[in-house]
């Protein structure tokens, strides 16, 4: 082997190691946000049903908590790595509702919808929707134990 393929190899190996570390940062920084943001939702309900009604989405009064509490039990979920996959999917669907209404007016054009926090966070959520919770999760662990009738990845 020559010497640049054994670089290569080298300085893949060393990130190969990064892939666990990456997995739960991935899920915790996810999960941070969606818990502050749901949690503040849940708080302030009153507030979050007008808002909800300003931008026009139909039965405020229900989208609301029911987008509140997702968020909230699906960052919860993202933290302890359970349920990983359905609960990022869950988590796109409100970045994608909140893309079209909210933050509408702010996306004018290609460079503006990769420049904003929503479409970055939508990425790291479809990451977790395609790669799953990683080695260190409650979905590795439930995989290992219902393996035959439960297939979480």
């Amino acid at each position: 082997m020559n010497t640049v393929a054994k670089v290569i190899s080298k300085v893949n190996s060393i990130f190969a190691r990064m892939k666990v570390p990456a997995e739960i940062l991935t899920r915790v920084s996810i999960g941070t946000i969606f818990v502050q943001t749901g949690w503040g939702k849940l708080q302030h309900l009153d507030r979050t049903i007008e808002f909800f009604s300003s931008l026009g989405i139909p039965a405020p009064q229900i989208q609301a908590p029911f987008a509140a509490a997702t968020e909230f039990l699906c960052a919860i979920f993202l933290f302890l790595g359970f349920a990983t996959r359905i609960s990022a999917f869950l988590l796109m669907i409100i970045m994608v509702v909140a893309l079209k209404t909210a933050k509408a007016d702010e996306i004018t054009d290609v460079d503006s919808l990769f420049r904003s926090m929503e479409f970055l966070i939508l990425g790291m959520l479809f990451w977790l929707v395609a790669y799953g919770a990683g080695k260190h999760s409650l979905d590795q662990l439930f995989r290992k134990k219902f393996k035959p009738t439960l297939d979480l990845r």
